[in-house]
């Protein structure tokens, strides 16, 4: 199964060439400004996309997806279900073609954004522990501790480490084969951390200055 993995497309998706894949995979910021217009505009994209689905998250920016009534109340309810062929995913899993892909949107603390928990929480463990031990492909918003995650900016007293440190004990517990996300613009790209075997991608699409040129990844699994 050949994936094309994005992220952080911050309502500019139509600025972003995605190549031919079975499935495309966005960790979250799908919307620029937390509307549930730019959502529907996302989802109208996809449906161009030269991909078989789509699996995609909510990241900090997408506040309109933190409130559980705009999806039951929305017109695309029905288009975002299992029986077809672009899945939203909040703290739960899907399974295609046997490959097992789990999808959450929260990272830690950083400003008044959406899905975010205190740093070395309850609830950080809370969140990750729903992880399923089986997941093949791990998306998440942000990244985990030390890989791919070091933010030009250390401002607000904010390390600039910024993934997450429950996170990474999961990770190195669990051992997904792939772990896809965004959030941390500047970190695009991929990374081995031994002695896991976890592939770790940042696939922002937008740079540090938000302009969408980073390419969608695409790997085989």
């Amino acid at each position: 199964m050949k994936l094309a993995l994005t992220a952080d497309l911050h309502g500019m998706h139509q600025q972003v060439t995605i190549p031919k894949a079975d499935v495309l995979v966005v960790a979250g910021d799908v919307t620029g400004h937390g509307e549930w217009y730019e959502v529907e505009n996302f989802i109208e994209w996809v449906k161009q996309q030269p991909v078989d689905q789509c699996v995609f998250i909510a990241g900090n920016h997408d506040r309109c997806l933190s409130n559980p009534n705009v999806l039951r109340d929305s017109p695309y309810k029905e288009e975002l279900a299992e029986d077809y062929s672009i899945h939203y995913l909040q703290d739960s899993s899907i399974v295609i073609n046997g490959i097992h892909f789990y999808g959450s949107p929260w990272t830690p603390q950083f400003m008044n954004w959406s899905f975010m928990y205190e740093r070395e929480s309850e609830e950080a463990e809370l969140i990750w522990n729903e992880i399923p031990s089986d997941v093949d492909i791990l998306i998440t918003h942000g990244p985990p501790k030390y890989v791919l995650d070091r933010s030009f900016y250390n401002i607000m007293g904010y390390t600039q480490d910024c993934g997450c440190e429950v996170l990474a004990d999961k990770i190195r517990e669990l051992e997904p084969p792939v772990h896809c996300y965004g959030h941390i613009h500047e970190c695009y790209g991929q990374a081995m951390m031994p002695p896991i075997s976890t592939q770790f991608i940042n696939a922002s699409a937008c740079t540090l200055d938000y302009r969408p040129t980073n390419k969608p990844v695409l790997i085989e699994v």
